[in-house]
């Protein structure tokens, strides 16, 4: 329900931002680990939205690690994803290619079907200069999607339509 509200509300920044960091605070008042990780992570792409690369990398970071202690692959598997856009988008191509390569990894262990689409096309926004992987890469996601109906998501992800448009 609290990823929701947070989705729901990215047209209303304030709002998510208000709701979550209450959540969170809510959760680190009683010790809810599970809880304190989906408050990180929904704070952190909420200050993806508002451009915060600094402020959305403290929030992972510190939701990471609290993903491992309680084996929460879904968890690590988001913060490692999101460390990549985040390293993408500082032109750190090196450590986001690692970061979602271990993204990737984790979501096809545990068949996050949904998770892999997004990393793969991830990684395709990575491949630059190298069209026919990128091509490759977004024909895999089309594929994934198609094959197990998953939503096409409403904005681009950054990278993916340049990798498109070059690829094509």
């Amino acid at each position: 329900q609290r990823r929701g509200t947070c989705r729901a509300s990215r047209s209303d920044i304030e709002t998510a931002s208000g709701h979550a960091s209450s959540c969170l605070a809510l959760d680190r008042a009683i010790g809810n680990t599970r809880g304190i990780i989906l408050g990180l992570e929904c704070l952190s792409e909420i200050k993806l939205a508002q451009d915060d690369v600094d402020g959305a990398r403290t929030l992972l970071h510190e939701s990471l690690p609290l993903s491992r202690e309680i084996g929460d692959v879904f968890g690590e598997a988001m913060a490692l994803h999101h460390l990549g856009v985040i390293a993408q988008r500082a032109g750190e191509t090196r450590e986001a290619v690692r970061h979602v390569t271990l993204a990737l990894g984790l979501r096809r262990d545990v068949g996050d079907k949904e998770g892999l689409a997004s990393s793969l096309e991830a990684l395709a926004g990575l491949a630059t200069g190298r069209p026919s992987l990128a091509a490759r890469l977004l024909g895999a996601v089309d594929g994934l999607r198609e094959r197990h109906r998953l939503p096409v998501p409403g904005a681009p992800r950054p990278g993916s339509t340049a990798a498109l448009a070059q690829a094509r």
